[in-house]
């Protein structure tokens, strides 16, 4: 109990100093519309007041506490989220920016603080515009990003969340995360990014490829040229199943692939061209020594018959 009396103390004076993260902000909303941060609240506001306001003047203090909630409750009532500030300033309002990409191709993303963030197809993630606090906050949804992320003295921290709740901290650095299918994989190749899952926590050098998959953190060495060749409209496989190369082209060209069992074995290394996955289906076909039928949204995978690979 005393425990999370003091955690709540921690999340009003954040979000009163404008600190608060998003989750933060969350939180906080969500409690006080519960009624259980008033009390909370009433504290903190008292002491404000008794430390900055002369002795004459605090006999008013009740009258500023129900202003302050007053405008509160008006902004939580109207759906609007802002950042209270000491003295009753105006609040800063809490907006974010959603970025979706289609099947088209890859979108690059600037953001305020100078950092750049490369968006692969049928990918999506938000950011708060303009940043909050100390701390500036990505929200990782679908697909695959790579963020080439600068420094920045006003708001030091950088953060990606990810589908799966898993939080990766940055700093100055380039690295590339894959989402998909409950799994996420994130490559570093440039500077340092410290990984955290409750009790999980990684930290990664350059060439290190972290993989969060059924609730286990795993960090192994990995080329860079597999997991960056996207930006160049490039896939590269080194010895990847059947399974596994599936998996890549279902969350690239939003199909579903299916597999005959015995075959999801067979591996393939090589560079293929993203642009026509007709070509791609043919090359792995022709190769791998496999049958492929596609049709609209479906592609299947069977042993050779000898026939000629028919594609729709």
């Amino acid at each position: 109990m005393e425990e999370n009396k003091v955690l709540r103390q921690k999340l009003v004076e954040r979000y009163i100093q404008s600190k608060a993260s998003l989750p933060e902000l969350e939180t906080f909303i969500e409690l006080y519309k519960q009624g259980e941060l008033e009390q909370v609240l009433d504290a903190y506001l008292e002491q404000q007041i008794e430390d900055s306001e002369p002795v004459a003047f605090r006999s008013k203090h009740t009258r500023v506490k129900t202003l302050w909630a007053a405008c509160l409750t008006l902004a939580l009532i109207s759906g609007g989220v802002f950042y209270a500030r000491p003295y009753f300033r105006s609040p800063v309002p809490v907006h974010y920016t959603q970025v979706h990409t289609q099947s088209q191709g890859i979108r690059k993303v600037s953001l305020s603080d100078g950092s750049v963030i490369w968006l692969n197809r049928n990918s999506s993630l938000r950011y708060a515009d303009p940043w909050q606090g100390d701390t500036r906050e990505v929200q990782m949804q679908t697909g695959e990003a790579y963020f080439q992320v600068a420094k920045n003295k006003k708001h030091p921290r950088f953060i990606v969340r990810t589908p799966d709740q898993l939080t990766v901290e940055v700093k100055g650095t380039q690295f590339n995360i894959r989402t998909q299918k409950g799994s996420t994989r994130i490559f570093l190749e440039e500077g340092k990014v410290a990984l955290k899952k409750e009790q999980q926590v990684a930290e990664l050098s350059p060439g290190q490829l972290a993989t969060y998959d059924q609730q286990h953190l795993t960090v192994q060495s990995a080329k860079g040229d597999v997991w960056l060749a996207w930006k160049n409209e490039l896939f590269v496989f080194d010895d990847a199943t059947l399974t596994e190369i599936a998996r890549v082209l279902e969350a690239y060209y939003d199909i579903h692939v299916v597999i005959q069992d015995h075959l999801d074995h067979l591996k393939f290394t090589g560079k293929l061209s993203q642009k026509d996955l007709g070509q791609v289906l043919k090359i792995l076909a022709r190769t791998l020594d496999v049958e492929i039928i596609q049709r609209k949204g479906l592609v299947t995978i069977r042993e050779a018959s000898g026939m000629a690979v028919p594609t729709e």
